[in-house]
């Protein structure tokens, strides 16, 4: 049986008894070290062949790599092996950075973030309730605005001079595109609205228990 600490980390493993049979330490970002049960000596691999790692994802033995579903992640480069599936919707320039190098701040299960209706790119709050999508629905949304608004300093000039109301428009369009209800978007859109600053990126911060509306999928058969 495993046992997490911080940020969902595996922390060691126990028998049916109860008993430590062995346990893990990490530096930053995410390279493991194995330990002995009483944590005082350092093995070269787990005995156990315990698979869950950094941020509870699944450490694959061959390429010492841990795979975060839509991604890999490099735990000695501390850093994506591919480009961020959602592109720069996350609010980060650089699409292969772990978590805008803050690892002890965030986490990052999928490989992709939650989605921010009104872009932190484009000036959108940290304060606003999230949306956790696919990734097909967040390539749609990040089509639209790729398509409408430039992801640099013209598209963030071009979203400020636009109207409040066009600025909602634009954000329920690019919501209707990934399939979102339309009464999901009509509750929300004064949230996603409040307290942004139009065409002035935000920087990202961490936020506690965010908001995070869930949509569901459709199974696949």
């Amino acid at each position: 049986m495993g046992m997490k600490k911080t940020n969902w980390n595996a922390a060691a493993i126990s028998g049916v008894m109860g008993n430590v049979l062995e346990r893990y330490k990490y530096d930053g970002f995410g390279r493991r070290t194995v330990l002995s049960a009483d944590a005082v000596v350092e093995k070269t691999s787990s005995e156990y062949n315990w698979n869950r790692a950094f941020t509870g994802q699944v450490l694959d033995a061959e390429t010492g790599m841990m795979l975060y579903r839509m991604r890999y992640y490099n735990v000695s480069l501390g850093r994506w092996t591919s480009r961020d599936p959602i592109g720069y919707q996350a609010g980060d320039e650089n699409l292969f950075r772990y978590c805008f190098n803050a690892p002890l701040d965030w986490i990052d299960s999928l490989g992709l973030d939650l989605h921010h209706p009104y872009s932190l790119y484009l000036g959108g709050s940290n304060e606003q309730i999230l949306i956790d999508l696919t990734p097909e629905q967040h390539t749609e949304i990040t089509n639209y605005f790729r398509k409408n608004f430039t992801y640099d300093e013209a598209g963030r000039a071009k979203w400020a001079s636009i109207t409040d109301a066009e600025r909602r428009f634009h954000i329920k369009q690019s919501l209707k595109t990934a399939n979102i209800p339309q009464c999901v978007i009509d509750a929300n859109v004064d949230n996603w609205v409040k307290e942004a600053n139009p065409g002035i990126k935000t920087p990202r911060k961490r936020i506690r228990n965010p908001k995070v509306i869930k949509i569901a999928k459709k199974q696949v058969k």
